[in-house]
């Protein structure tokens, strides 16, 4: 839900462009570049090369002790989205998309499973994929296990899938009532999963 609201928030309020939803952001830069639009182009490398500057942090924030890198990663995008509703009106719009594709680039190469199950906070066509074929797998199965597995897999992804839908509306609904401080309505999400997953780990403990 708040990575549909931020990106939501970001392309209604920031220049029409995504902090998450790179896909998106690569079909416009593709356009800006056949229209021979050099502002549209940088705009839409910006939240690219964020992304990209993310992905490489996450992925060395991996080699850290494994338990600490979730509950940093959580709290940090939480933060982020707090510092957003508070200063993004005072910000140019690419500083804050820049820092924004960062923090979801290291989000999305962290939080990849639940369990066994692999999903996506923000590409939304893989994880379509896997609820269809999760959907399958457990109405026509080869065999049991491949049922329970695709019960599981439809469950959860298609979970994302409505989150993310939800929090886009939430987003679309709330740009032009709260303008920046609807980011913190995506922080506040954050930290309540931040909480669950805590008391999850706790339990099964």
């Amino acid at each position: 839900m708040s990575s549909g609201l931020t990106d939501a928030l970001v392309y209604i309020l920031h220049g029409g462009v995504f902090a998450f939803a790179m896909t998106g952001n690569l079909v416009l830069l593709g356009v800006s570049v056949a229209t021979h639009d050099t502002g549209e182009v940088f705009r839409h490398m910006v939240p690219l090369l964020g992304f990209a500057a993310g992905v490489l942090a996450g992925k060395s924030m991996l080699r850290w002790q494994r338990s600490l890198v979730m509950p940093v990663t959580m709290l940090l995008q939480a933060t982020v989205l707090l510092l957003a509703g508070l200063f993004a009106g005072r910000l140019h719009s690419n500083v804050l998309v820049i820092t924004l594709s960062v923090s979801g680039g290291i989000l999305v190469t962290v939080l990849r499973k639940v369990g066994d199950i692999p999903f996506n906070i923000a590409f939304m066509t893989g994880n379509l994929r896997a609820v269809i074929v999760g959907a399958f797998d457990a109405v026509f199965p080869p065999e049991h296990s491949t049922a329970v597995r695709g019960a599981s897999e439809f469950r959860i992804v298609g979970l994302t899938c409505a989150g993310f839908l939800c929090g886009a509306a939430i987003g679309g609904t709330t740009a032009h009532r709260l303008q920046n401080h609807a980011f913190w309505i995506a922080a506040l999400l954050f930290f309540v999963a931040g909480y669950l997953l805590r008391r999850a780990e706790t339990t099964e403990a």
